[in-house]
């Protein structure tokens, strides 16, 4: 069980509309899993997208953007060592960006 997020882009503040992309999945003693796109690759990648935008999670609680930054650093270690990584996992489906974030080209969630 996890929590889905979305990137809230071209935010509409007057009728609440967006454009509604999935960043990826946080999920208990895994590091977070990002959903790659043809021009989003690593997390590096995301963050400029989160420029001018807002995070959002499955259940329409927005979280700013530093604090989506600092949770996905701080899901890297779980009870003291490495947390588990979907892409070293099944790396026939994923891969790790430069920095060993998880990602996969698929629609999961």
């Amino acid at each position: 069980m996890g929590i889905n997020y979305y990137l809230a882009k071209n935010y509409c503040n007057k009728c609440n509309r967006y454009e509604s992309i999935h960043i990826g999945k946080s999920s208990y003693g895994w590091t977070f899993s990002f959903r790659a796109y043809k021009n989003i690759r690593s997390f590096d990648d995301w963050k400029k997208e989160f420029i001018g935008n807002r995070i959002f999670d499955e259940y329409g609680k927005e979280i700013t953007i530093n604090d989506f930054v600092k949770m996905v650093e701080s899901k890297k270690i779980f009870n003291g060592k490495e947390a588990d990584n979907h892409a070293k996992l099944y790396p026939q489906d994923s891969f790790l960006d430069k920095d060993n974030n998880s990602f996969s080209d698929y629609e999961f969630c």
